[in-house]
């Protein structure tokens, strides 16, 4: 019999329920992505620091990276989403945060005080933000590394991970190929789900060429991954170049599903997890939620429903609402209701929220 492994233990598919399937619950993230985070930021005045309510605006467009002791949110804090995420219908987040990423001994308090389900990741980030000991990590160390917190838990605790992840970012020195330490993760993953029937999902970083992706896509599968337990992370904008757009008057945001329909054409599925993604980057623009609402509407119109799972990517204390933003109800909000609006059937709203989470998380 299937089951789905949850933080807190092993659960049947028809227990998990609605389900953001890619979020984020106590993350911390390595010195040196903090440093790349903060770093970026120009110097602010100390005044727009300070926690108070004329600086949230400031805060949920990034600058509460200056927050640095809270900006990735206390117990309390998440508790409080949580039950915002509940009060629409909510039972399950997936945690996507690998090794290196997780408050593990926060995670296991948090875990013991709500009865959401919470699926736990293994695996490693990008070659950049992942811990110092993994940079060089080869393939068989990291198989071992993974199997190990699947077998024994994760960190010294019970907790087991439910599903395995990596990371597609960074370009190797020749900027035509994915980094090396990434397609190592990706390999080792690969293998790792191949043995345990587990569910695989890569974050990929717009606008990485689809083209890489797929290769790294194909490599899971030679692995021997089925495609339906693939997932492809961040699959909802159509990234445009700041520059670019802002220098050529007459350029237009022009979305497409071109890049979706690629990657499903493998067989596998995506994410679409920036609903209500309150972050501003200076090098490329994000979808907006109407922008990222289109992709879905023309993918499902072509038939793609099997195959698509939904989520905020929430991932700071910008992201909550108790900064005035969204926490982890935008897409049962915002999403599910306007595709009732253009009169999609509900079978459709339910296997995005429900059965396709399911059949992708059971093993």
């Amino acid at each position: 019999m299937k089951r789905i492994t949850t933080l807190r233990g092993d659960i049947t598919p028809e227990e998990l329920g609605f389900t953001t399937m890619h979020d984020h619950t106590l993350t911390q993230m390595s010195d040196m992505m903090q440093e790349r985070m903060f770093g970026t930021l120009p110097e602010i005045p100390e005044e727009m620091c300070r926690y108070a309510p004329e600086n949230f605006a400031f805060f949920r467009e990034g600058g509460s990276a200056y927050l640095k002791d809270s900006y990735f949110g206390s117990i309390e804090y998440y508790l409080k989403e949580f039950a915002f995420f509940q009060a629409c219908g909510g039972q399950a987040i997936v945690d996507a945060s690998p090794i290196g990423m997780r408050r593990t001994q926060e995670i296991k308090e948090l875990v013991s005080q709500t009865d959401l389900h919470i699926v736990g990741a293994t695996g490693l980030y990008t070659a950049y933000d992942r811990p110092q000991q993994y940079y060089a990590a080869t393939k068989e160390e990291q198989i071992y590394l993974f199997e190990q917190e699947i077998n024994e838990g994760i960190e010294g605790t019970e907790m087991k991970p439910g599903i395995l992840k990596c990371a597609v970012s960074c370009l190797a020195e020749d900027k035509k190929s994915i980094h090396p330490a990434e397609r190592t993760t990706v390999a080792a993953c690969a293998e790792v789900a191949a043995k345990y029937g587990m569910s695989l999902h890569m974050h990929q970083a717009n606008p990485l060429p689809v083209e890489l992706i797929l290769q790294e896509i194909d490599v899971m599968l030679e692995a021997g991954v089925a495609p339906d337990k693939i997932v492809i992370d961040h699959m909802d904008n159509t990234n445009t170049p700041t520059k670019l757009f802002v220098m050529n008057p007459d350029m237009q945001r022009i979305i497409t599903t071109e890049r979706q329909t690629k990657v499903l054409e493998k067989g596998v599925n995506i994410c679409m997890d920036n609903w209500g993604n309150p972050l501003q980057f200076h090098d490329f623009m994000l979808n907006n939620d109407y922008e990222r609402l289109k992709i879905l509407v023309q993918l499902l119109q072509q038939g793609y429903e099997d195959h698509i799972v939904l989520g905020h990517d929430f991932a700071g204390f910008q992201f909550g609402r108790a900064m005035g933003n969204h926490g982890y109800t935008r897409f049962p909000l915002f999403t599910l209701p306007m595709l009732r609006k253009l009169e999609f059937d509900e079978s459709v709203i339910q296997k995005l929220s429900v059965d396709n989470p399911a059949r992708i998380l059971a093993y």
